[in-house]
């Protein structure tokens, strides 16, 4: 509503906080074609503030070659090199480095899209070519190796001696558990990608932490009219342009809803070929 007088105009914005946040992608489809539906609660949760450790680590033999110089991951920037020992559990030179002690965890948040980069260089006067990998453990269960765990992967090829950077994002998955959480970099003279364990001649993995808040429905139940799907996220096949209302119910009974409007495109009507008569080699005309 509006308050307004000779000297002054004020806007006050009034939040409904029955509306759900609701989604359907994409923005239009043609009839018969699948739609996502999303609905999510606005409440975040921070997790359990403990480091969930990993299983294993990467090592390598060699002090020679590949080193990571730099990593940084939204508020995350950690620069080292080759005499660089993390005071963390675990680390050895130009081998396995774990920064979970001394460098500050970055806050990331469901649904949303941080830069990040690594940055490879030598220990030597040699270039090589190399593969390198983020990984991110967002379920927090001490392992690298589930899907979406792979947040970026370097292409094969040589660095500069001095180090280049390798500039991606990385987007934060709406399943991620909330809680402090591990991210490894792992740089590997191969032409085969890391794993997250990785064992070899030259190359370097490094351990940090990185804060995942997450997005929660509170222990609510979903349902979607019309279609009568559940869950906060769904599927449909519209036919016709359609409204769809979700409904959360809390687990005392409470309940919100949302809705959203997905359009759709009509198909073209079925194509009719005709048959056309010729004599000998004259041209044929063909349409439908």
């Amino acid at each position: 509503f509006f308050f307004n007088d000779t000297a002054t105009t004020e806007i006050y914005t009034l939040s409904l906080h029955d509306a759900l946040p609701i989604s359907a992608t994409p923005s239009a489809v043609c009839a018969g074609s699948n739609v996502a539906l999303l609905a999510t609660t606005t409440m975040i949760t921070t997790g359990p503030q403990t480091d969930p450790g990993a299983v294993g680590t990467p090592t390598f033999s060699s002090t020679a070659d590949e080193e990571i110089f730099n990593v940084t991951l939204g508020t995350l920037n950690n620069t080292s090199n080759c005499s660089s020992v993390a005071p963390g559990p675990g680390s050895v030179n130009s081998s396995y480095n774990n920064y979970t002690t001394s460098v500050a965890a970055p806050t990331i948040t469901s649904g949303q899209t941080y830069n990040a980069s690594i940055t490879v260089g030598y220990c030597a006067t040699g270039t090589y070519s190399n593969i390198a990998c983020m990984f991110i453990d967002w379920n927090r269960n001490g392992v690298f190796t589930d899907a979406g765990e792979t947040v970026y992967t370097k292409p094969y090829g040589a660095s500069l001696l001095g180090g280049t950077p390798y500039p991606f994002t990385v987007t934060v998955p709406t399943t991620a558990t909330a809680g402090l959480t591990r991210m490894r970099v792992v740089v590997n003279e191969s032409s085969i990608a890391p794993t997250p364990t990785q064992a070899g001649t030259w190359g370097e993995g490094e351990d940090y932490l990185v804060n995942v808040l997450a997005l929660s429905n509170g222990g609510n139940t979903w349902s979607w009219q019309p279609g009568g799907m559940t869950g906060n996220q769904a599927s449909a096949t519209p036919v016709a342009t359609t409204t769809y209302t979700v409904t959360a119910t809390s687990t005392a009974g409470c309940t919100s809803t949302g809705t959203v409007s997905k359009t759709v495109l009509p198909l073209p009507a079925t194509p009719t070929a005709n048959n056309n008569t010729i004599c000998g080699f004259n041209p044929a005309n063909v349409s439908v």
